[in-house]
């Protein structure tokens, strides 16, 4: 795991509920990227999407899949 992605992680547990527009401003990072690096954390089983009726919230994963 990189340095980006265990800044996303402690950002999304300090800060829980949090969307990927939230996180990105917090990371001072363009959502584009925020987006892609959820995407990879998505993949490695560390964080899910939380789908609510008017937001999509970031969430971890407890205890991460495969890893």
């Amino acid at each position: 795991m990189n340095e980006m992605e265990m800044r996303a992680i402690k950002a999304i547990s300090d800060n829980y509920p949090i969307t990927l527009k939230e996180l990105a401003k917090i990371m001072k990072i363009s959502y584009k990227r925020a987006e892609l690096l959820i995407k990879r954390l998505e993949f490695k089983g560390y964080v899910i999407r939380e789908p609510l009726p008017d937001k999509v919230y970031l969430r971890l994963r407890n205890p991460p899949l495969g890893r």
